[in-house]
């Protein structure tokens, strides 16, 4: 599920975040008297906020996939475990503390990626409502 939603979200702002910064590129290029040297500093900032957005998508995206590979990876040494010859020379209480200990770890992980895919939409949310707020009240102002 959590790829699901990732890879929307990067689908989303990837190709907006590439528009932004090329519409700052051609504002820089062209050099128009009327886009002052503040315009250009807001706009880099505004895009720098996207940046860190998309940063922290990927780090996210890659917190999941890690603890997928982590989870994958356990079941295939068990299995390897299981039907070599060190099967029962280790105890298997060491093996099952072990294996609780990085579960936990995986889950506090996992946790912690959820939280962020949840925050991030709650912030979506958020901005949203702001900005149909802040336009209504333009509109209202117009009248």
């Amino acid at each position: 599920m959590i790829f699901t939603v990732l890879g929307i979200w990067i689908a989303y702002a990837y190709p907006k975040a590439k528009q932004e910064l090329s519409v700052i590129k051609e504002k820089i290029d062209q050099n128009i008297p009327t886009v002052s040297d503040l315009e250009i500093r807001r706009l880099l900032t505004l895009f720098e906020a996207k940046y860190d957005e998309v940063s922290l998508l990927l780090l996210t995206l890659f917190l999941s996939a890690f603890v997928l590979g982590s989870l994958l990876f356990g079941i295939f040494i068990k299995t390897l475990y299981e039907t070599s010859i060190f099967f029962g020379v280790i105890p298997i209480e060491q093996i099952k503390f072990t294996a609780l200990f990085m579960l936990y770890n995986l889950v506090a992980i996992q946790l912690f990626a959820v939280y962020l895919v949840v925050a991030k939409n709650v912030n979506f949310a958020t901005e949203l409502h702001s900005d149909f707020s802040d336009v209504k009240s333009i509109f209202k102002n117009k009248r």
